[in-house]
């Protein structure tokens, strides 16, 4: 099975006012969490969602400074 996934890292965001409704074909809970805490919950597997790792992993290795590999899609 192939999928497609655009992932976007942001810095300093604030909330809404109004949050907009999701699809109809959508279902999501919001909840902040601080980063390290998502890290922590990656590494203790309490998050499980291939595609949500990956985002994760990827944004904490952008904020340290690593840079794409060359030749690298993506």
């Amino acid at each position: 099975m192939d999928e497609t996934a655009h992932l976007f890292l942001a810095f300093d965001l604030t909330r809404p006012r109004r949050a907009p409704k999701p699809d109809a074909t959508e279902s999501f809970q919001v909840r902040p969490y601080r980063f390290q805490e998502v890290l922590g919950m990656v590494d203790a597997g309490e998050i499980v969602d291939s595609m949500t790792i990956i985002a994760v992993l990827q944004a904490e290795r952008r904020r340290a400074g690593h840079r794409p590999v060359e030749g690298a899609t993506g």
